[in-house]
């Protein structure tokens, strides 16, 4: 009897971090998030050389997008590229309209790429 007690109970996965299964799921997802994230990224810089170093770099992608990705940990739903570029628009760009409207128009279509890769690399 025993013997059927191991084979059917399921045996929670330790994985030397969080002790909760909840907290183990959680850091699971992160950790799947931030992969699929670095093969997105990837082909962002190949796709979009120049907006490596002004739109999606490491100070707007650990300030910025960072808390917007933790929406997806939370709800499994990645934010839409309009958010990406209005949180950068609103950090670096002078509050014009036009600067503004010229920000939302060129980076757009970046952004969409970006979390159309992220989201394929996901699986969702």
């Amino acid at each position: 009897m025993t013997g059927q007690m191991i084979q059917t109970k399921a045996t929670p996965i330790t994985l030397g971090r969080p002790s909760s299964q909840a907290k183990n799921r959680r850091w699971m997802q992160a950790l799947i998030l931030r992969q699929a994230f670095r093969r997105a990224y990837v082909r962002f810089a190949e796709s979009y050389p120049d907006y490596q170093v002004v739109f999606l770099n490491e100070h707007f992608l650990t300030h910025q997008v960072g808390p917007l990705l933790a929406c997806y940990l939370d709800k499994g739903v990645l934010p839409v590229a309009f958010e990406l570029v209005t949180a950068w628009v609103e950090q670096f760009v002078p509050p014009s309209e036009t600067d503004y409207q010229h920000c939302m128009t060129k980076l757009l279509p970046a952004a969409t790429d970006f979390l159309n890769w992220l989201e394929a690399e996901l699986g969702s």
